[in-house]
């Protein structure tokens, strides 16, 4: 449907209303009310006048006034009410008894202004040309018809006799003559055709009076029911624009929920991770600083071939402090040398010491990374020279002493000078080595006070 056809299909909605019909006995059937619009009473026949007015020498623009003027003077009723019908030159007046319709309509809870009233006349089938006998919603109503203009009319409570149709012929100047001696049964009576009112009138139709107070209600009841359709249709867009929102917030809560399905193994692994951190971490933090066993070790490396226990280790981080036992004929110098020799202790420094025999040599370094150089990467200790064989002397790298002036002394025999040499000069021999064991904690870890890794003596 198109727009313009919509919007008159809305505007005459309203008059799309319940009908009622009054007859000279009242109405039918109660009228019925209607909260969208006027109820439309139809005016049977049998409660109708009809006259008809010349208008010739009239204006054509002044012609529907001359009719009302004309209608007005008729008074038929001592109060009536009319609808008025223009073919040119010629005007028809259908009236009726207003105070006599208000009153029945009143008995049925209507008020006038209610209603829309309309002659049956108007809403029945029209005809070109001829005459016919009309059943309307009260008895019978004979017509004749020219041009499709209503000329005549006259109505019976029954079907009429041959005499009556004769007269109403005569008076329409249907028989051809105006002689009355023409016998009737030269004019029989038609049968009379059943019309239905229909849905809207066949021709243009005015009221009685101009347009005043009602045409003002009128006009005031199309604003307001105009009024109503734009306020129906802007609560229709908005009720569409909510139902639009409602179905998107539901395709995304679907896809929420969906991405929150597909997101639940993700957040699983995260949460397991962050779960495992403390325990990397914790690992991370423990391989990052020397171990006291790694340092246990590198010092059995170290310092395994001089003989020195250890008897204090106090590991810190970096710092390691150790207290050594020395040998007698063990010199500290090269104890700071052999410590320094691997690379991987650093800043040594002697701390304390009793100062000779089997002192306890108290030293404090620092510890380069947290794992001990790779083997071979720092220079390895000097070898010492192997002792000489059975027999022959040993040769001694320290300068020879300046020969003497003095004559030797008489003597008894001298012993073999390699073997006296080797007696004075060689080192007792060092106390058998223990290796560290270094015992794991209830853990498997190592031990948290490197002590509990020295072996007691």
């Amino acid at each position: 449907m198109k727009l313009p056809a919509l919007l008159h299909s809305l505007w005459r909605f309203p008059r799309s209303a319940p009908r009622a019909a009054w007859r000279l006995d009242g109405f039918v059937a109660a009228p019925a009310h209607s909260a969208w619009a006027h109820t439309d009473v139809i005016v049977a026949r049998s409660c109708c006048r009809l006259k008809w007015f010349r208008l010739q020498g009239v204006p054509p623009a002044e012609r529907l006034s001359a009719l009302r003027l004309q209608a007005q003077a008729w008074q038929p009723f001592e109060s009536h009410s009319a609808r008025l019908i223009i073919w040119g030159e010629l005007g028809l007046a259908i009236s009726w008894d207003a105070d006599a319709l208000e009153r029945d309509l009143v008995e049925h809870g209507l008020m006038l202004d209610q209603c829309h009233v309309i002659p049956e006349l108007l809403l029945q089938q029209s005809m070109g040309d001829g005459v016919r006998i009309a059943q309307g919603l009260e008895g019978f109503e004979a017509q004749c018809w020219q041009s499709g203009q209503l000329h005549s009319s006259r109505w019976w409570p029954t079907r009429p006799a041959a005499a009556e149709w004769l007269s109403f012929l005569r008076s329409a100047g249907q028989t051809g003559a105006s002689d009355e001696s023409i016998a009737p049964m030269q004019f029989d009576v038609p049968e009379a055709v059943e019309l239905l009112p229909e849905a809207s009138p066949w021709v243009k139709h005015y009221a009685l009076q101009a347009a005043g107070n009602a045409g003002h209600r009128q006009l005031e009841g199309r604003l307001v029911y105009g009024g109503a359709v734009l306020l129906a249709l802007a609560a229709g867009a908005a009720a569409h624009s909510l139902y639009e929102a409602w179905r998107l917030e539901a395709v995304l809560k679907a896809q929420l929920s969906e991405l929150k399905a597909k997101a639940d193994s993700v957040i699983a692994v995260r949460e397991r991770a962050i779960s495992e951190l403390t325990d990397v971490q914790r690992l991370a933090n423990f391989a990052a600083v020397p171990q006291p066993i790694e340092v246990i070790g590198h010092l059995h490396d170290t310092l395994a071939r001089t003989g020195i226990q250890v008897k204090e280790l106090e590991l810190e981080g970096e710092r390691l402090k150790l207290g050594l036992q020395l040998g007698p004929n063990v010199a500290r110098a090269s104890i700071v040398k052999d410590l320094q020799s691997g690379g991987w202790f650093a800043d040594v420094n002697e701390a304390r010491g009793d100062g000779g025999g089997r002192t306890l040599l108290t030293l404090e370094l620092r510890i380069k990374g947290a794992h001990a150089p790779v083997a071979g990467a720092a220079e390895a200790p000097a070898a010492s020279p192997p002792p000489a064989p059975n027999g022959a002397q040993q040769v001694s790298t320290s300068p020879a002493p300046a020969p003497s002036t003095m004559p030797p002394a008489p003597g008894p025999a001298a012993k073999p000078p390699a073997a006296d040499q080797r007696k004075r000069n060689d080192p007792p021999p060092a106390e058998p080595f223990k290796p560290i064991f270094a015992k794991p904690d209830a853990n498997g870890m190592p031990p948290a006070d490197v002590f509990d890794a020295i072996p007691s003596r």
